[in-house]
């Protein structure tokens, strides 16, 4: 199943592997980390009602997704 909606925070293996066949690795231009080393992250957050499927996941490497978290990437 790759639609959870908004019932479901974690993305699942299978979701993580749809996202990796389309991003590649890390989103951030100029980044060249694997997919294998990325964490999934929602573009829409969660708790503001992003949902838990592939087209509001992608890819970030870790220190990108804590830099956006503690909002040194913002959203565009």
């Amino acid at each position: 199943m790759l639609y959870l909606g908004d019932k479901i925070r974690c993305f699942t293996a299978k979701q993580r592997a749809a996202i990796a066949a389309r991003d590649g690795g890390c989103i951030i231009p100029g980044c060249t980390i694997p997919a294998r080393w990325t964490e999934v992250h929602h573009v829409l957050p969660w708790h503001e009602g992003g949902l838990t499927n592939i087209d509001n996941g992608t890819l970030p490497g870790p220190s990108h997704h804590h830099h956006h978290h503690h909002h040194v990437i913002h959203r565009g």
